[in-house]
């Protein structure tokens, strides 16, 4: 039977890792080196620290066999995105390091895991709507 994660308990992470968002939004749009990605950089960056990274990280996290394109570029380093052969490596490790851009992963990695998040997973993930 799959136990429903307590209202309160899980609002309380998602309310945490949404301040992250937050935070990580405001930094990189006030970033020099954000507006000098090209336009086919600033969706993937816009994208893993956005709420949408969230939802899909708890349904990531439910079920392994799902992967999101974006996600896997922008947290692989060894992707394309962060190779010497993308013009916008340099500016995108500025961006990282200026605004730690890892943090909502982190966030989501440290707040949903099996001893943490006990419950339903698509549940959360597919409900996770800020009120």
């Amino acid at each position: 039977m799959i136990r429903l994660v307590e209202k309160r308990n899980y609002r309380s992470k998602i309310e945490s890792c949404w301040d992250v968002s937050d935070k990580l939004e405001n930094c990189v749009k006030n970033s020099e080196n954000f507006a000098k990605l090209n336009i086919f950089t600033k969706p993937v960056v816009l994208y893993a620290i956005g709420k949408n990274y969230f939802r899909d990280y708890i349904r990531m996290f439910g079920n392994p066999a799902i992967r999101f394109e974006k996600a896997t570029l922008f947290y692989d380093e060894a992707s394309s995105l962060w190779t010497k052969h993308n013009p916008n490596t340099e500016k995108l490790k500025l961006l990282k390091e200026e605004c730690d851009l890892y943090a909502l992963h982190e966030c989501c990695k440290e707040n949903y895991n099996l001893e943490s998040l006990a419950g339903d997973y698509e549940y959360i993930g597919q409900y996770a709507e800020k009120k």
